[in-house]
């Protein structure tokens, strides 16, 4: 109810300025911008019609920080935290298990590949071997390695494509985005962020409509009967 009278007593005092032109004389005029200032331009009255009584405004102004630490919220390091850990626990296996294939299997082919590929390919597939007339579809290690590190969907598809079988890769891999997916949309570090962080850009309410006061006092006068003949004969001359 309280935002429903806010609004409305916005309408009110924007068609208050729009239809100032609608006052019969500079007295009714005048009038009506005293009204709207002593309605909407005085605290008191102001906290009357947000339904905010003073003392709590006064108490709210000097309790309020300036602006609120994203980081300071309940339970929000601790989310961060575990966020950086998960990070770093998907993260180092793969520089080990580099190693190890680049150690284990340099200069060594791993497999063959079922198809062809063109010379271009070579540097990918083949990096160890420094030799020209080997075929492409022999792999080494550490490339079948970065390969199936950086395309298995791809890679499963080509394969899917070329033999007319279903991928192999594509469901593990979508149940784990379906369960990240899970966890973004019913919480999080994403959603505590957001929650806390301050929304600029949004004026108060007794902000717009002491401005919007003070627009009034400033309009002049000028009655829609102002030259009314003139204009009512100019309409019909034709």
């Amino acid at each position: 109810m309280a935002k429903v009278r806010e609004q409305q007593h916005l309408q009110k005092c924007a068609m208050t300025g729009q239809n100032g032109w609608t006052s019969l004389c500079d007295s009714e005029w005048e009038a009506r911008k005293v009204n709207v200032f002593d309605q909407y331009g005085k605290n008191i009255n102001l906290n009357t019609i947000l339904e905010k009584p003073l003392e709590e405004e006064n108490k709210n102004k000097l309790n309020s920080p300036t602006m609120i630490n994203p980081f300071a919220q309940a339970g929000l390091n601790e989310n961060l935290w575990e966020g950086m850990k998960g990070n770093l626990l998907n993260y180092l296996p793969q520089p080990i298990l580099m190693f190890y294939m680049s150690y284990l299997f340099r200069g060594y082919i791993a497999l063959k590949l079922p198809f062809t590929l063109t010379a271009n390919f070579k540097p990918m597939f083949q990096s160890s071997i420094m030799t020209t007339d080997l075929d492409v579809s022999y792999v080494t290690g550490i490339s079948w390695y970065f390969v199936n590190l950086l395309g298995v969907e791809s890679l499963s598809k080509v394969f899917g494509s070329y033999f007319g079988m279903p991928s192999f890769f594509t469901k593990p891999e979508e149940n784990l985005l379906e369960s990240v997916s899970l966890i973004l949309s019913s919480g999080g570090v994403q959603s505590q962020l957001q929650q806390a962080q301050p929304s600029f850009g949004q004026p108060k309410a007794e902000e717009v409509f002491r401005k919007q006061s003070k627009e009034i006092r400033i309009i002049n006068f000028k009655s829609c009967l102002t030259n009314v003949e003139e204009r009512f004969l100019k309409k019909f001359d034709n």
